[in-house]
């Protein structure tokens, strides 16, 4: 198995060149991409015209069969229950992004990456030659002694923002399968203030949850992986679980972890695979940059 984060190849840049205001891309490096694009076949359906009558829905040919759009938001109601709205002035918590009454919760790291070799670093690498302490609540730009929340030394390229690397996917998806009756039906949400989103993701009812809208889906659990697969174009689902809410995973947007509620055997589980950096997490736990109150 691949231990390096998704290639960006043609096809991707496409898409970011499309939604730069997005990514924060520097225009000059756009500007290269574009240039690139002439190698591109132009058959790929993004790059058609629309007055092309050949042309296909971009949906239709990128997005996963196996993934519907909600018609009736009853079986994602609870979450507006049990999600809390960030207080002022007492940061972001942990309950402000995954919903309460899970027995347990996990933190899962985000890797960086070697910028030769695309090869995953680990967080604890990065502290031990900075110098910096590895413990549950350490936040990615502390462990440089940057005041970038995303800050990162010159030899490791930052982890992935608001989308879980495929490789974590694939583990984490290994173990909950595991711990639900209903792996074949899951339900999965994508914040819907993605710049371009209309063009990936077809038309959805949107759940209203404390300063986010999500597009609403269903799907099995494997669904999350085709979302994740860099062919799609698709950012990946922000809030995903089984229908029998068995455990429940989020990945905030902005954050470079992702975040697990399930039963005390199931987060154990996580906690212990040697493939994943994760640590335990409380429910009330600060979990933005100012939560680590040690490496400073």
């Amino acid at each position: 198995m691949s231990k390096g984060r998704r290639k960006h190849g043609p096809a991707f840049k496409a898409k970011v060149a499309q939604l730069a205001a997005r990514y924060e891309v520097h225009p000059g490096q756009i500007q290269a991409w574009k240039k690139a694009l002439v190698e591109i076949d132009m058959s790929f359906p993004f790059l058609r015209q629309d007055n092309d009558p050949d042309k296909a829905s971009f949906r239709g040919q990128e997005f996963p069969t196996s993934v519907q759009p909600l018609a009736d938001l009853t079986p994602t109601r609870w979450l507006t229950e049990r999600i809390r709205p960030t207080e002022r002035g007492d940061g972001v918590r942990l309950w402000s992004i995954v919903p309460e009454g899970y027995p347990a919760y996990a933190r899962i790291l985000h890797p960086a990456y070697c910028p030769s070799d695309d090869s995953p670093i680990r967080w604890a690498d990065i502290a031990a030659r900075n110098d910096k302490t590895v413990h549950p609540l350490m936040q990615f730009g502390r462990l440089s002694g940057s005041d970038d929340p995303y800050g990162h030394p010159y030899w490791a390229d930052e982890p992935l923002v608001g989308q879980l690397p495929d490789v974590e996917a694939k583990t984490i998806i290994s173990t909950l399968r595991h711990f639900t009756t209903t792996p074949e039906q899951c339900y999965l949400l994508v914040w819907e203030g993605y710049g371009g989103i209309e063009l990936f993701y077809p038309p959805s009812e949107k759940l209203e949850l404390p300063g986010r809208s999500y597009l609403t889906f269903t799907g099995p659990v494997n669904s999350v992986l085709e979302l994740l697969d860099e062919g799609n174009l698709l950012q990946g689902p922000n809030l995903w679980w089984p229908e029998d809410k068995a455990w429940i995973v989020a990945t905030e947007i902005d954050f470079v972890e992702t975040y697990v509620g399930g039963s005390a055997d199931c987060i154990n589980q996580l906690l212990g695979d040697p493939e994943l950096e994760a640590f335990p997490v409380s429910f009330d736990a600060r979990v933005d940059f100012f939560a680590d109150t040690i490496n400073i």
